[in-house]
């Protein structure tokens, strides 16, 4: 089978099934690239707009923490 999908012994289109381990790495790797992107947007609206501005990315990065995403 080449990537996800392939043909089963009948010919049918068939999807693989993910590996875990892989399925893991990517979940880690996308949590560390959307963090990286969370303390980069707070540099950023810090310095060039309002606390006002800078508190709300602050609370949006807090709420996304705290659902575990």
């Amino acid at each position: 089978m080449q990537g996800l999908y392939g043909r089963n012994h009948k010919g049918a289109i068939a999807i693989a099934k993910p590996d875990p381990a892989l399925i893991a790495v990517l979940i880690n790797r996308e949590h560390s690239r959307l963090s990286s992107q969370v303390k980069t947007l707070e540099k950023v609206l810090h310095a060039l707009f309002s606390d006002k501005e800078y508190q709300r990315l602050i609370q949006l990065a807090a709420n996304w923490r705290a659902a575990g995403l």
